[in-house]
C-alpha cells in the first residue's frame, strides 16, 4: 500500500482499499499511505485513501500530519480536501508548529484564509516563541499579516525576546508593513477597521441605469425630466410646446436617416456628418438621486455613429438596467430598424453565460425596456380619464422585438410611451416603478454594503475626485496605497477586488485594463465626455488629420491638463491608438482618423502564383461598420510585436497591407460595408506558410471581433483562389455550409462549384492554398468510414443565430498579442474544453492505445516529411472529426432555441438525445418545468463528455431526426478545422490541447 501511494498507482491503492488493507498502517518512519501520497501530491489518490477511512491527523516521527505535509509542500488542493474531511486544524509537530504556522512562513494566503475561516488559532507560538504574525512580518508577507490581523491576532504579541511583529518588520526593511501594524495598536482603531470589512445586510444602494437610442429620439430630454420637479415641468413642458416639432423636410429628409437605414440601403459614403446639430458627447454620467427610484447613475449613450467603437468598453455586465428609446414621430419601419439595430447592439457586446435556459436564454439575460418618445407629437391615442398615451405601432415594435429577441433577453412586457417633457405622466410613473422594481432584484443578488463601500464613495464624492479633477487617473497599485491609507489599511486583495466590482457597478469609477498597470479613473464622466466624447466628437473628426499619425506632444496640447503620456495608454487600452515608429520617432497611429487614399498598384498581377483569401461576415452587417478601425490597430500592434524587420503594414482609409518576407496580405473593408476580405498570396514555394501566414491574419481579425461582440459570431466565407489568382473583380465566396457540407463528406479532396465562373475547385486549394503538406496527419484515416451527410438539399440561406467563437491557429507571432487581447478584455469569457483523441472506433480500445497509435502514425509522417518542423508539428483537424466538446457556446444556445421546444412530430430535444445514445440518461437530465434549464442542453453537456463524441456524429443525429433547420443554424457557426501545436518530444499522456471560447 505505501509503494502503491508514493508512487501514484490509482487503481492498485483502491484494489488495496476494496480488500481490507489496513488503510492506517505506519512504516519505520511513521508515515502511513496517507502520509507518502501527500508528500508527492498524487491527488486522487489521496482522495481514495480518504474515502476509505484513512486517518488524517495520524503523526509521524516529526509530529507533522498529512496537512502539515500537504502545506509544506504547496499543495494546497490537498489541504483543501483534508480540511473538508475534518482534519484537526490545530496540530503541532515536534518544533511546536501548526499548520497557520507554516502558511505564515511560506505566504500561502489563500490557504491561511482557509485555516482561518475554519478556526484556527493565530496566537500560539512555536517552540522558538515565534507567533505566526512573527513569521509573516519577517518574510515580508503583507497580505498574511492583514488576515492574521483580521483574525484578531493581537499585534502587540511578543517573542520569547520580547519583540513584537512590527519590530521584526522594521529589522527586515518592511517599512510599510511595519506602519500597518503601528496603526492595527490602537485597540478601537482596529476593531473599526474590522467591522468596516463585514457585509452588512443592505445592498448597494445604486445600479446603473443605460440608455441608449439614436440621436434625436428624447433621451436627454427624458433625464431632464427625472432631474426636475412638478413646477419645473410645466415651464419646460411650455418651451417645449412652442418649438417647432418637426423642422424636417422632404429635401433633407434623407440626410437624416437612420444608420441602420443607411447601411441596409447601402448609401452610406464616405462623410463624417452628424444628423443633428446638438447631440450627447460620449457617453454622459450622472449620479443622481430620483424620487420614487432612488439613487441610480445614470448613463446616456450617445446616438452619434463614430462613438459606436469603444461602447464595448462600457457594455456587458447585466448587473444593470437597459432602457432602447425610440421616436413615434418617426416612420414605423424606421422604427423598428432602430430598434432592432439596439437591440442587436446589446446582443452582440453582452456574453452568453451558462446554465442555458430554456429556449437557449442565457444564464444572466439583459433586462431590457423600450420607451417611445414623442407621444405628444404622433397620432398616439390619449386615454381621458388618467392620460396615458396609447400607441399601436409603439406596440407592434415590442411584439416584432418580441419575437426575435425574447430568448435573449428579459424584455418588459409593456413599452412605455410618453412624452419625454412632462414629468408627472402615468408612463414616467410607470417607468420609475420598473426602474425600482428590478433595481431592487439586481442588488439582491449582488455582494451586500459594507462599511468599507460607504467609506470609499464618501472619499471619492468629496476629495479625491476635487484634488484630481484635471487627471482623475490612477494605477490600480495607487488606488489600493490610498485606499489603505486614507479608508481601511486592513483591506486585503480580495477586499480590494470586491470593492472595485461594486464600485463599478454603482457607477462610481472605471476599471481599465492595460498593457502593463491597470488603471482607475475616479471620475466616469472625465473619461466618457472629456475625454473620449471630445475625441471622436464631430467637431474634432472633420479638424483631425487625415494621415491619423499624432506624437505624444499633439495629444498633451489635445488635453493639455492630462498627463499625455498616461492618456495615451488608456486610449491604446481603448484600442483607440496605437504607439509606432515613424522615420526614428515614436509616434501614435489613430485609424479612426485615417482618411488616406490607397494606393494604386498596390494589389496589381505580379509573379505570384499562389492565393488564397476569406470574406469575414456576421449575420448584423451593420456591427462590421465602426470596429475596422480597431482591427487596424491589432495589426499595427501584430507587427510591432513580432518585430521583424521583413514585415511591413501600410494602412489606409478601410484597408491595409501587411507584407512578410515574400508574402503579402490585403485586408480590406467592401465597399458595401458588410464585410472583411483578407487575401494572401505567395509564390508556389511557400504554400504552406501562405496558409500559415492567412490564418495569423484571421486570428487576429477574429479575436478582435470575439473581444468587442462576444454575443456574435464572425462567419468565414473563402474566397475563389482561381478567381484572386486572376484578378477578378467580383469574387465568388464559398459560404461555410458549402465548406463544411464538402468537408463532411469527402474531405479536402472534394471539389465544390463557382457559381460565378461555373468551374470546380478542390478545398485543398481554396482553404490550404493546395500544401497538403499542413494537413499532416489526417485524423479520418484512422477511424471507421462515416456514411455521407447528404446536405445538398438544405436552404443555406435563412437568418442566423451568432457565436462567439473565435479559430485559433497556429500563430507565429501573435500568440502574445492574443494574451494582451485576453487581459484588455473585460467582458469576455472562455469555456476550455479539451481534445481527447477525436475519434469513433467501432473497435473497443483505451484512450491510451489510441493516442499510441496516433503518434505512431503522426511519427512516420513526419519522418517522410523533411519540410516539416522538428520541434513543433502543426495538425489540421476537420469538422467532422473535431470532438463535441468544440460545440461552441453560442452554437448550442440556437440548438436550444430550435430544440427546447416541443414538436409535433417528437423531433426535439427527448428523440435527440435518443440518437445520440443517452436513452437511459434522459430521466435524470430532463428538466421538467423549470425554465432555468434548456434540456438540449443539458443532453449536450452530458454527451460532450464522452471521449469519442464528434461534431460530425452531431450533425450525422440532426439529419436522421430531419432537423434541417437545425443544421441550417448549425453549418454556418461550427468551425471548420482547427490547427492545434503537437510537440512530439512530450509524453502522449501530456496532450492537453484548449479550446478557445472567446
Amino acid at each position: 500500500m505505501h509503494l502503491a501511494a508514493k508512487q501514484g498507482h490509482v487503481k492498485t491503492v483502491e484494489y488495496l482499499c476494496q480488500h481490507s488493507t489496513d488503510v492506517n498502517q505506519i512504516n519505520e518512519d511513521g508515515e502511513t499511505s496517507l502520509h507518502l501520497a501527500v508528500m508527492r501530491g498524487h491527488l486522487d489518490v489521496v482522495r481514495s485513501l480518504i474515502n476509505a477511512s484513512s486517518n488524517p491527523d495520524i503523526a509521524d516521527k516529526h509530529g507533522c500530519t498529512a496537512l502539515h505535509w500537504a502545506l509544506r509542500r504547496h499543495h494546497s488542493a490537498i489541504a483543501i480536501m483534508l480540511l473538508q474531511y475534518g482534519c484537526n486544524i490545530d496540530t503541532v509537530d515536534h518544533v511546536g508548529e501548526a499548520p497557520i504556522h507554516i502558511v505564515s512562513r511560506e505566504g500561502l494566503l489563500s490557504m491561511a484564509q482557509t485555516l482561518c475561516a475554519f478556526g484556527c488559532k493565530v496566537e500560539i507560538p512555536n517552540k522558538l516563541g515565534q507567533y505566526p504574525l512573527h513569521l509573516a512580518a519577517r518574510s515580508g508577507h503583507m497580505e498574511l499579516v492583514r488576515c492574521l490581523c483580521l483574525a484578531g491576532c493581537d499585534v502587540e504579541l511578543r517573542n520569547k525576546d520580547g519583540i513584537t511583529a512590527e519590530i521584526s518588520a522594521l529589522a527586515q526593511g518592511f517599512n510599510e508593513m511595519a506602519n500597518l501594524l503601528n496603526k492595527l495598536r490602537n485597540v478601537h482603531l482596529r476593531e473599526e477597521y474590522i467591522s468596516q470589512l463585514i457585509p452588512s445586510t443592505k445592498p448597494i444602494s445604486k445600479i446603473k441605469l443605460k440608455m441608449f437610442g439614436h440621436s434625436g429620439v428624447g433621451k436627454s430630454t427624458f433625464i431632464d425630466s427625472l432631474k426636475c420637479g412638478y413646477f419645473v415641468s410645466w415651464f419646460r413642458r411650455s418651451v417645449g410646446s412652442m418649438s417647432p416639432k418637426n423642422t424636417r423636410n422632404k429635401k433633407n429628409d434623407s440626410m437624416s436617416q437612420s444608420v441602420i437605414e443607411l447601411n441596409s440601403s447601402g448609401t452610406n459614403n464616405l462623410q463624417f456628418e452628424t444628423n443633428y446639430e446638438i447631440y450627447t458627447h460620449g457617453i454622459d454620467v450622472q449620479q443622481l438621486n430620483i424620487s420614487g427610484i432612488g439613487e441610480i447613475s445614470l448613463w446616456e449613450f450617445s446616438g452619434h455613429e463614430p462613438y459606436y467603437m469603444i461602447y464595448d468598453n462600457f457594455i456587458g455586465n447585466t448587473n444593470c438596467l437597459h432602457l432602447v428609446f425610440f421616436s413615434l414621430s418617426d416612420p414605423y419601419d424606421t422604427q423598428v430598424q432602430q430598434v432592432q439595430f439596439w437591440l442587436s447592439f446589446l446582443q452582440s457586446r453582452i456574453p452568453v453565460h451558462e446554465p442555458l435556459g430554456f429556449g437557449g436564454k442565457s444564464g444572466k439575460a439583459a433586462r431590457v425596456a423600450l420607451v417611445a418618445t414623442h407621444a405628444d407629437s404622433s397620432s398616439c391615442h390619449r386615454v381621458s380619464a388618467t392620460g396615458e398615451y396609447v400607441s399601436s405601432e409603439a406596440t407592434s415594435v415590442l411584439r416584432t422585438m418580441q419575437l426575435k429577441f425574447a430568448k435573449i433577453f428579459d424584455l418588459h412586457e409593456t413599452v412605455f410611451v410618453l412624452d419625454a417633457h412632462v414629468v408627472g405622466s402615468p408612463a414616467l410613473k410607470a417607468l420609475k416603478n420598473y426602474v425600482a422594481h428590478h433595481k431592487n432584484k439586481v442588488t439582491q443578488g449582488l455582494p451586500k454594503s459594507t462599511g468599507f463601500l460607504e467609506g470609499v464613495c464618501s472619499h471619492l464624492s468629496t476629495t479625491w475626485r476635487k484634488s484630481r479633477c484635471c487627471f482623475p487617473v490612477m494605477s490600480w497599485k495607487e488606488f489600493i496605497d490610498l485606499v489603505h491609507s486614507e479608508v481601511n489599511p486592513l483591506a486585503g486583495e480580495e477586499h480590494m477586488k470586491e470593492l472595485i466590482q461594486q464600485l463599478q457597478i454603482m457607477g462610481e469609477v472605471v476599471y481599465i485594463a492595460c498593457e502593463n498597470d491597470d488603471v482607475v479613473v475616479l471620475d466616469p464622466t472625465w473619461l466618457c465626455v472629456t475625454i473620449l466624447g471630445f475625441l471622436l466628437s464631430q467637431e474634432n473628426l472633420e479638424q483631425s488629420r487625415v494621415t491619423g499619425i499624432y506624437s505624444g506632444d499633439d495629444i498633451q496640447l489635445l488635453y493639455p491638463e492630462a498627463d499625455g503620456q498616461k492618456l495615451l495608454k488608456i486610449l491604446e487600452a481603448f484600442q483607440l491608438c496605437t504607439e509606432c515608429e515613424t522615420e526614428g520617432e515614436i509616434e501614435y497611429e489613430f485609424p479612426r482618423f485615417n482618411l488616406v487614399e490607397s494606393v494604386e498598384g498596390l494589389w496589381n498581377a505580379s509573379q505570384y502564383t499562389v492565393y488564397g483569401g476569406v470574406r469575414l461576415c456576421c449575420q448584423h452587417k451593420y456591427l462590421m461598420t465602426t470596429l475596422f478601425s480597431r482591427l487596424q490597430v491589432n495589426l499595427r500592434r501584430a507587427i510591432k510585436e513580432n518585430g521583424d524587420p521583413d514585415c511591413y503594414l501600410y494602412q489606409w482609409y478601410h484597408g491595409s497591407k501587411y507584407s512578410s518576407g515574400l508574402l503579402e496580405g490585403l485586408i480590406t473593408f467592401t465597399d458595401d460595408e458588410t464585410a472583411y476580405e483578407i487575401k494572401v498570396r505567395g509564390p508556389a514555394t511557400l504554400k504552406p506558410e501562405c496558409f500559415f501566414f492567412l490564418e495569423d491574419l484571421l486570428t487576429i481579425a477574429e479575436q478582435m471581433f470575439s473581444d468587442v461582440c462576444p454575443g456574435a459570431i464572425m462567419e468565414r466565407h473563402y474566397l475563389s483562389c482561381a478567381q484572386l489568382k486572376s484578378h477578378s473583380k467580383n469574387v465568388y465566396a464559398y459560404s461555410p455550409a458549402i465548406i463544411i457540407n464538402a468537408l463532411v463528406q469527402d474531405g479536402v479532396y472534394s471539389t465544390v462549384t463557382n457559381k460565378i465562373t461555373g468551374a470546380n475547385e478542390t478545398l485543398l486549394n481554396i482553404i490550404f492554398f493546395g500544401a497538403a503538406e499542413v494537413l499532416m496527419f489526417s485524423h479520418r484515416s484512422s477511424l471507421p468510414e462515416i456514411p455521407s451527410l447528404n446536405f445538398q438539399n438544405i436552404a443555406l440561406n435563412k437568418p442566423r443565430m451568432p457565436h462567439s467563437l473565435t479559430s485559433p491557429s497556429l500563430a507565429l507571432h501573435n500568440q502574445q498579442i492574443n494574451m494582451n487581447n485576453q487581459k484588455l478584455s473585460q467582458r469576455r469569457k472562455s469555456l476550455p474544453s479539451t481534445i481527447t483523441s477525436p475519434t469513433n472506433n467501432k473497435t473497443q480500445s483505451s484512450p491510451c492505445q489510441i493516442l499510441q497509435d496516433f503518434y505512431s502514425k503522426l511519427s512516420q509522417r513526419r519522418e517522410s516529411s523533411p519540410a516539416i518542423l522538428h520541434d513543433q508539428n502543426p495538425v489540421v483537424v476537420l469538422v467532422s472529426d473535431l470532438h463535441a466538446s468544440q460545440l461552441p457556446l453560442l452554437s448550442c444556445q440556437c440548438l436550444c432555441a430550435i430544440l427546447d421546444t416541443p414538436d409535433s412530430m417528437g423531433r426535439d430535444w427527448c428523440m435527440l438525445g435518443v440518437l445520440l445514445g443517452m436513452t437511459d440518461k434522459l430521466p435524470k437530465l430532463d428538466p421538467g418545468d423549470n425554465p432555468a434549464f434548456s434540456p438540449t442542453a443539458c443532453i449536450m453537456s452530458e454527451w460532450m463528455k464522452r471521449p469519442d463524441t464528434t461534431l460530425g456524429q452531431l450533425l450525422r443525429r440532426l439529419l436522421e431526426l430531419e432537423r434541417t433547420d437545425a443544421i441550417e443554424t448549425l453549418m454556418p457557426t461550427l468551425p471548420l478545422f482547427r490547427v492545434t501545436p503537437v510537440c512530439l518530444k512530450h509524453n502522449f499522456m501530456d496532450l492537453n490541447v484548449n479550446a478557445n471560447y472567446d
